[in-house]
């Protein structure tokens, strides 16, 4: 799978902000340092994704800075002593043939609402994975909540086409690379 981004990053300035939420956007991308951002940016970026899917998880391995994103089909509550990390905890279910993702545990990070807007650990998230009727593309829906950022949710759209002929390319992120067009402040 590979998704299309649609254009969020010019939405951003208009999603229902906190005062810190106002503040706190700044523009800068953590990816200049060579941090991972997680979802829902992560899942708009157009790069492959590969998905297996079991009884008890469905993993989401996506060629973007080493990130896998597990999300557990054999649950239906966040463990209570849960680690926030980067990625969060995700719990699935089928809703008919569509996947249903709640994510919750999300570690504080400079962007993790996305495209330069920070997050905290009330940052909240329920995706929506559906097959399209072209049986080619699934779409893709976001609710994204962080009381802490935002003053209500977000919600964002895009498609993953099936791609099946790309390769992974295996590239790790290079901090000379990844701050080469940066301007000095």
């Amino acid at each position: 799978i590979a998704a299309a981004m649609a254009e969020p990053s010019a939405l951003a300035p208009s999603w229902p902000m906190t005062a810190k939420g106002r503040a706190g956007f700044t523009g800068h991308s953590s990816q200049a340092d060579c941090v991972a951002v997680g979802a829902p940016q992560l899942m708009l970026y157009p790069h492959l994704i590969d998905i297996a899917v079991d009884e008890k998880t469905v993993v989401l391995d996506l060629d973007w800075m080493g990130v896998r994103r597990v999300v557990h089909l054999d649950t239906t509550v966040h463990p209570a002593d849960l680690e926030p990390s980067p990625q969060g905890h995700s719990i699935g279910r089928w809703e008919g043939k569509a996947l249903v993702i709640d994510t919750a545990g999300f570690a504080v990070h400079p962007e993790g609402i996305g495209f330069s807007l920070p997050s905290g650990v009330g940052k909240h998230l329920v995706e929506r994975l559906s097959l399209a009727a072209d049986g080619r593309h699934l779409d893709y829906e976001i609710t994204a909540e962080d009381p802490e950022y935002l003053t209500g949710p977000i919600h964002a759209t895009a498609s993953w086409e099936y791609s099946p002929d790309l390769e992974r390319s295996g590239a790790a992120c290079d901090l000379e690379s990844a701050r080469r067009d940066l301007k000095e402040q």
